[in-house]
């Protein structure tokens, strides 16, 4: 049997696309074995290789999938053709006897790479088991030719081959595809995405997506391979799987999703994972066709209070709404903004054997590749009768051995507690015990702040602190907080009260912050420098007294207490007091427009300056700098710790505090040990920093999340993590590995780790931080109800105790360590200072020119708002915004649109503005006539539809996608002479990088 002429070539089909460009974003556009199948035979009786090999090749001839030969063209994406016949189309090897099972073997051969282009995309290899009567046959195909439906095909074609030819017949004809229908279809299909269906279904993914929030993912890369574990489903559970879905009308396939489904949701703390569900993608006409049809769609539903029958039945609705929107799954990843980590493969157990002539030919599970596309991918094998047992392949660097079996537990626990009783409420469900994430630091007893008059003076003229070029004893230090406590008592302020300290950088913020807390009053600290939020501060928030200076003094009201600059002299002992209660409030943003005021209690500061004593391993040889603003909490974890064991506190000069590198000379001229900065200014900073240093022992860092592995310094680096709600830190650790961690629980802190019904979640999964255990604050000063939402009952710890959402989510490592994720709310921390956007757009509101405001982040950390009303220049909505927003909180851009656009859901779809502000971006300053690099941006500008793109600019946070990146790297490789691999893009996608990239290969002359 002959196949003809070959067709001319077409382009790759959109699954094809999609399968092509997984492989060029990593790299393996060569050669590949990653996205291989294999069908696996041991084989019985007497075979006859030779006839063996004759039968391959008719099968090859039978189908031009098989025959499918890959070519570059120089598009960046290859084109297709088929070969006239089996010659070339398929490699064939005999190996010698092999030790081990079938299945091992596969394993075996399965490893070994295909070539892409120019080359056979099979290879049929034989060996014997038992010579001459039992043998392994191993047949392994890429995906770019093969589906699933495919490899049913194959097996069924080439055990007719092999009989007629044992019989000596001529193997059967009749059902060949013709090449010329074969490369139609695959064109049909091309085209079909240019159609106006096709846009509109993507829209439908576009929407159906904007609602849907990604599962948070540990972010680390996949490719080190798979683990595996399987289980059955017993007779009583197939039973009732199959009675759920007839309630539902649908499949038991769709009730096996579904736990797949609950107990994610329970794991990653997450109402809603999405699942990439394979769907056929074939037509009536193409059934009997060998080829890449099928298609991933992703599938996700909400995990409510509701049974898992009512899961089921929704489940069902979505997954059939979905088979109604078909769009290859690159396409929706892409353009739509879909992020998917988890999988399900559906499999059918055939008969176990078949009889080819007589060779009897048992065939084992087909066998995938050894790297994991997804973090876990659900097998779900079916026989008639529907589902009979499930695999669980995990990304073997996200799994471990036993976190896998400890899903594969809770799936199978789902599954018998679920299908036993399908209309119990999912709420009862759990899957976890013990909540506490444990901690790893030695205690350490807490220190009563009511104590530190009294350590000043028992340390007489040691150097308690250091502001340019002014030190101040031990003993003065106590001077001035006796002489403020005598002060507020003159003034009768009374232990509880509020008193408000609008000073600048001086040993007299430190001494008023002890000495107010000293004595039992609430210390409120506002800085002078943003005189909008201080004003807001002091005005909506009740205090007795105003502690100041002359320099501020119109910022206070009355009363006042105005300070000078020397310490005070000749004043008494300290005197002990009891403090109880509120110790500090500091105000942070606010949702309403107004900042929150959170009030801290005795007893969390306490543990707060015992453990920051712990962490920095802090003694009185220490000199601390004081870096951040006195309106910053942070600012009590670097001034409280290091004064407690009498060490010394230097104070930052305003011109180190804003240029960061300068921090390393002034550290050495100071003799500073140790340093906080926030993450974004330490990542300023070092890149001046020496290779060593010599009075440096300890950077810590925090504020801001750090993406990305952990910077190079002279010494060693400590990530701390704490909202102002849960007593400044929670967690610390230092940073000795790749991994940007937040380190462990700090001994007086409590954290958990909880889904959105507070149930703990599985260690390795994703949840959302809670502090507890007295680590909390009191709550937002006059806002019981802003309290209670934030403020919940701890269902962990004693009786009455309460427990702070941070709204930050993370997960545990198997060492203890805590790796933070991301929010999911509309706060955001940009330069360290924690912003509310709703704060922001209130304030944008406030002008009488501005109807509905929208602020979001881009990747860059600039904030961009979008308003509704009348167009404004930008300039005085800017200064409209000076005196009531901090400078951090300043908008980047103000953008005037005729309305906001909204989501499925009705709220403003903030997820296309962040995509408009990035699109959006100022000119580049790339010289016109620059050479090459004004060459590639405007390739960039014409791969994006976009008039400038500026040299920060990230392409794939501008719009663009893995098909637009191929084409573009191809059309620049061809315009230089050079080869731009597309997994250039992936690895440089800025701009600027990208160019250097470029520029390098061009001067070396690197050719294709």
């Amino acid at each position: 049997m002959t196949a003809g002429p070959a067709a001319a070539p077409v382009p790759l089909s959109p699954p094809q696309r999609r399968l092509w460009l997984d492989l060029a974003r990593r790299g393996m556009a060569d050669q590949d074995a990653t996205l291989l199948a294999a069908l696996a035979f041991r084989l019985t009786g007497p075979v006859r290789p030779e006839l063996l090999r004759l039968a391959c090749a008719d099968v090859v001839t039978r189908h031009p999938a098989l025959r499918t030969r890959l070519s570059d063209n120089g598009t960046g994406l290859p084109e297709q053709t088929c070969l006239a016949d089996a010659d070339g189309a398929f490699t064939w090897s005999r190996r010698p006897l092999v030790p081990g099972t079938v299945e091992e073997f596969a394993e075996r051969v399965l490893a070994e790479p295909l070539t892409l282009v120019d080359a056979p995309l099979s290879a049929a290899t034989l060996a014997p088991l038992r010579e001459p009567d039992e043998w392994v046959f191993v047949w392994t195909f890429h995906h770019l030719v093969v589906d699933g439906w495919s490899l049913d095909l194959v097996a069924r074609d080439l055990g007719a081959a092999y009989a007629a030819r044992s019989a000596g017949r001529v193997p059967p004809g009749p059902g060949a595809v013709a090449d010329r229908d074969y490369l139609d279809l695959l064109a049909a299909a091309t085209a079909a995405e240019t159609t106006e269906q096709h846009r509109a279904d993507l829209e439908y993914w576009r929407r159906v997506l904007s609602a849907v929030e990604p599962v948070a993912t540990t972010g680390r890369d996949r490719g080190a391979g798979v683990r595996r574990t399987s289980f059955d489903l017993g007779e009583p559970e197939r039973v009732a799987l199959a009675a759920v879905a007839d309630r539902a009308a649908t499949s038991p396939l769709v009730g096996v999703l579904a736990l797949y489904e609950l107990v994610l949701s329970r794991w990653f703390g997450h109402v809603s994972p999405l699942i990439a569900m394979p769907v056929l993608g074939r037509s009536e006409s193409a059934e009997d066709t060998v080829g890449c049809f099928a298609n991933v769609l992703p599938i996700g539903c909400e995990v409510d209070e509701h049974g898992f029958a009512d899961l089921v039945d929704r489940l069902s609705d979505r997954f059939f709404d979905a088979m109604d929107h078909p769009v290859q799954f690159d396409l929706i990843t892409g353009q739509a903004g879909a992020e998917v980590r988890f999988a399900v493969a559906p499999a059918h157990i055939g008969a176990p054997s078949a009889l080819w002539h007589d060779v009897t030919a048992h065939r084992v599970h087909d066998v995938v590749g050894t790297r994991a596309h997804f973090e876990l991918v659900l097998q779900i094998e079916s026989d008639a009768a529907g589902p009979a047992a499930c695999t669980l392949l995990g990304d073997a660097t996200r799994w471990t051995a036993r976190s896998l079996a400890a899903f594969r537990d809770d799936l199978q626990d789902a599954a018998a507690r679920c299908l036993r009783q399908p209309d119990e409420p999912l709420l009862s469900f759990t899957v976890a015990s013990g909540a506490v994430v444990p901690r790893f630091m030695p205690p350490a007893a807490p220190r009563a702040i009511a104590e530190f008059p009294e350590l000043f003076a028992e340390r007489g003229d040691a150097p308690a602190l250091s502001c340019d070029g002014v030190v101040w004893t031990y003993r003065q230090l106590a001077d001035a907080c006796t002489w403020l406590a005598d002060q507020l008592a003159a003034r009768a302020v009374r232990p509880r009260d509020r008193v408000a300290v609008v000073l600048g950088r001086g040993p007299w913020q430190i001494a008023a912050a002890v000495g107010i807390m000293a004595c039992g009053a609430v210390y409120m600290p506002c800085d002078p420098t943003s005189v909008g939020r201080t004003r807001a501060a002091l005005a909506n928030t009740p205090h007795a007294l105003v502690i100041t200076e002359p320099a501020y003094r119109a910022l206070a009201d009355a009363p006042v207490l105005e300070l000078g600059q020397a310490p005070p002299v000749d004043v008494g002992p300290p005197r002990r007091h009891e403090p109880a209660g509120a110790a500090y409030v500091i105000h942070t943003s606010g949702s309403t427009g107004r900042p929150k005021a959170v009030e801290v209690h005795h007893a969390t500061l306490a543990g707060t300056i015992a453990d920051g004593v712990a962490a920095g391993g802090l003694t009185e040889r220490d000199v601390v700098s004081g870096h951040c603003s006195a309106s910053f909490d942070a600012s009590l974890w670097e001034w409280l710790p290091v004064l407690a064991v009498g060490g010394r506190l230097a104070l930052m000069p305003d011109e180190v505090k804003t240029d960061p590198v300068r921090v390393w000379a002034w550290a050495a001229e100071e003799g500073v040990t140790v340093t906080l900065l926030t993450t974004s200014l330490l990542m300023r900073a070092v890149t001046a920093a020496p290779a060593t240093h010599p009075t440096y022992r300890l950077l810590q860092t925090g504020a801001e999340a750090m993406t990305g592995r952990p910077p190079a310094a002279p010494c060693p680096i400590m990530n701390v993590y704490g909202p102002t709600e849960g007593g400044v830190t929670a967690t610390a650790g230092l940073l000795l590995d790749d991994r940007p961690h937040i380190g462990t629980v700090l001994p007086n802190a409590t954290l958990y780790l909880l889904d959105e019904w507070l149930r703990p979640v599985r260690p390795g999964g994703i949840g959302q931080l809670y502090i507890g255990g007295g680590r909390e604050a009191n709550g937002y000063a006059g806002a019981p109800g802003a309290t209670a939402r934030a403020f919940v009952p701890d269902p962990f710890g004693k009786p009455g105790g309460r427990m702070y959402a941070t709204g930050d989510y993370a997960w545990l490592e198997p060492d203890g360590v805590v790796m933070y994720r991301g929010r999911r709310d509309n706060q955001v921390k940009i330069r360290g200072v924690r912003i509310e956007l709703g704060e922001v757009e209130s304030a944008v509101e406030t002008h009488v020119a501005v109807g509905t405001a929208v602020c979001v982040m881009t990747a860059e950390r600039a904030l961009h708002v979008f308003y509704t009303g009348t167009p404004t220049p930008s300039g005085d909505l800017r200064e409209h915004l000076r005196t009531r927003l901090p400078s951090a909180a300043l908008p980047a851009t103000l953008t005037h649109v005729d309305r906001l656009p909204v989501s499925i859901n009705g709220k403003a779809d903030r997820r296309a503005l962040t995509a408009l502000a990035e699109a959006t971006p100022a000119v580049s300053t790339t010289p016109a006539g620059a050479g090459p690099p004004d060459v590639i941006a405007r390739f960039w500008c014409e791969a994006l539809g976009l008039p400038n793109v500026p040299d920060e600019a990230d392409f794939f946070e501008l719009g663009g996608d893995s098909l637009v990146a191929a084409r573009m790297c191809a059309r620049i490789g061809d315009h230089f002479g050079v080869h731009v691999p597309l997994v250039t893009m992936f690895r440089v996608p800025v701009l600027a990088d990208f160019r250097t990239e470029v520029e390098g290969r061009v001067s070396e002359g690197t050719t294709p």
